[in-house]
């Protein structure tokens, strides 16, 4: 029997400023840090999790020559049971951090309603709510 050797995919952000990031992250989107130093830091949520790790300048010495310096838009994607909660929950907080209150909910035509959440330097966390039962087997899409 084949064991299951792949068990999760997480996003990895890289910042400039790992305590800020992680600050964000804990105190607006209500992460717990698990790990945390100057360069990484492992965040969950119930069973979401991010890891935050240093942008460092390109030193012709390893992978950051592979990662592009400076803004880059990026989304994590976060399926919710209940938008609204988390709307009721964040958009205060991301206000009196003086960031802009985020997008939304807004239903989506591909039966999800999401709330975007921006996060500092650029990008979003988006949490999203199915809005109608998936069919178990979908029609095939036509292109």
């Amino acid at each position: 029997m084949h064991e299951k050797n792949l068990l999760q995919v997480t996003p990895y952000l890289l910042t400039p400023d790992v305590a800020a990031m992680v600050r964000f992250f804990v105190k607006v989107l209500g992460f717990h840090a698990w790990v945390q130093d100057d360069f990484y830091a492992y965040c969950s949520r119930d069973e979401v999790a991010v890891r935050i790790g240093k942008l460092s300048e390109p030193t012709g010495e390893g992978v950051e020559e592979r990662v592009e310096i400076g803004a880059r838009a990026w989304l994590f994607y976060i399926d919710v049971m209940d938008v609204a909660a988390v709307v009721e929950e964040i958009r205060p907080k991301l206000l009196a951090a003086g960031m802009q209150s985020g997008v939304g909910p807004v239903d989506q035509s591909w039966e999800k309603r999401e709330y975007w959440a921006p996060v500092p330097g650029g990008g979003f966390v988006i949490y999203g709510q199915d809005i109608a039962r998936m069919p178990m087997n979908p029609p095939m899409v036509e292109a």
